[in-house]
């Protein structure tokens, strides 16, 4: 299995919600300043995650395996890199086989191609960028441009010869600097696709579903960014902080009273980890994750100091069983 080099500036553009961002200066991509104040900001300004993680895969591909088929990298007036990319390599790099996705992949592709999003990035502690982090043209075998909806595409008998993608720069540099790049971790080629084949193979487990309902693959996705960002590589625990892995991996369970986020429930995190550390636990197991370091094996939590710590095996050819180390209890009260 073949895997794919992640970057950092990637992941905390992912999981920044917007009240990390109220704080900061937000600027358009010629540094002009924006009237409205982030605080005003719709949710779908910061949700990154949410509207490309397909693309992200397919990108992280690209400047993993195919530099070379990047250009604008040595332009420093342009804000993009681009690249073209033929549909089947592009459905391979996406999907590596889970061709089950491919009409959501579709739909999501025509999305961004008719209504390109604009989001507020984080560059750093003092500085937002209101920007398209990725810009999508279709490219029908005749050369010219598609246009219409998926309706219109298929009854048209238009078919997608490339996919052309401009992607911001700051976001995937780090992945093209020096011989081997910088700041980057490692992945399965189509982590998302994976992840939601896995999904929808363990979510009747009953290891699972005693869990509950408690969020969206894309909360889950972000979880596993969230500990591959705070890996520290050393030994075979690693601690977070509750109120900040819920603040990126779970928001809607985050209050916020004078400036400073608070944890709403402290059972709906146990749930939400639990049900997480578990199915990339069976991932693991099941092969799906080859070549990454962290495949969870137990979580233990530490409700006075707000700690959460999960037991790992890195670069794990045998993965063992699951260890419960937590008393499980309630869970009745929030199954939905």
């Amino acid at each position: 299995m073949k895997t794919v080099k992640y970057p950092k500036t990637l992941v905390k553009a992912e999981i920044s919600s917007r009240r990390q961002l109220k704080s900061t200066e937000l600027v358009d991509e010629q540094q002009k300043i924006i009237e409205e104040k982030i605080s005003e900001l719709n949710k779908g300004s910061f949700e990154l995650a949410g509207v490309f993680p397909y693309i992200f895969d397919v990108l992280c591909y690209v400047c993993t395996h195919a530099k070379e088929a990047i250009e604008r990298r040595g332009n420093n007036s342009e804000t993009h890199f681009r690249v073209k990319i033929p549909t089947e390599a592009f459905y391979d790099f996406a999907l590596d086989g889970e061709l089950d996705q491919k009409h959501k992949l579709l739909k999501e592709l025509l999305e961004l191609h008719q209504n390109p999003k604009t989001k507020a990035l984080p560059l750093n502690a003092d500085l937002s960028i209101s920007t398209q982090p990725i810009r999508i043209d279709l490219i029908h075998q005749n050369g010219r441009r598609i246009t219409g909806n998926l309706k219109n595409l298929q009854q048209g008998g238009q078919e997608i010869k490339f996919i052309i993608i401009e992607f911001y720069k700051p976001l995937f540099s780090q992945l093209l600097e020096g011989r081997h790049g910088k700041a980057w971790f490692i992945l399965p080629k189509a982590f998302h696709a994976k992840m939601l084949k896995a999904i929808k193979q363990y979510k009747d487990l009953p290891e699972f579903k005693r869990y509950g309902n408690l969020a969206t693959s894309i909360n889950y996705r972000k979880l596993y960014l969230y500990f591959n960002l705070h890996n520290n590589k050393k030994g075979d625990y690693l601690t977070y902080d509750s109120v900040d892995l819920s603040e990126h991996c779970l928001p809607e369970n985050i209050s916020e009273k004078n400036g400073k986020a608070y944890l709403d429930n402290w059972f709906k995190l146990h749930q939400f980890t639990q049900k997480g550390t578990r199915l990339f636990h069976k991932m693991g197991q099941d092969g799906l994750l080859k070549g990454v370091e962290i495949i969870p094996t137990s979580i233990w939590y530490e409700k006075p100091a707000k700690e959460i710590r999960i037991k790992l095996k890195r670069n794990a050819k045998e993965i063992p069983e699951f260890t419960d180390e937590t008393p499980f209890q309630g869970a009745e009260y929030y199954v939905e």
